[in-house]
């Protein structure tokens, strides 16, 4: 799984096998800097420009 961060305050995950775009959301209101994956893979950390950290569930890879 990849994960990006846009300048519009977007958070994408994807399959890293297939490209596959798997979650979108537009939670941050500035430009996403930071993005870690926590050590047990289950959740994802952003970080926004004016500072504002979000937790976010990673979908499982075989839902639909």
């Amino acid at each position: 799984m990849i994960a990006t961060g846009s300048f519009d305050g977007t958070v994408r995950l994807w399959d890293s096998v297939t490209g596959e775009l798997l979650k979108e959301a537009r939670e941050h209101f500035q430009q996403v800097q930071r993005l870690v994956f926590t050590p047990d893979g289950t959740r994802l950390v952003s970080g926004s420009q004016v500072g504002i950290i979000l937790l976010w569930g990673i979908p499982d890879s075989d839902s639909p």
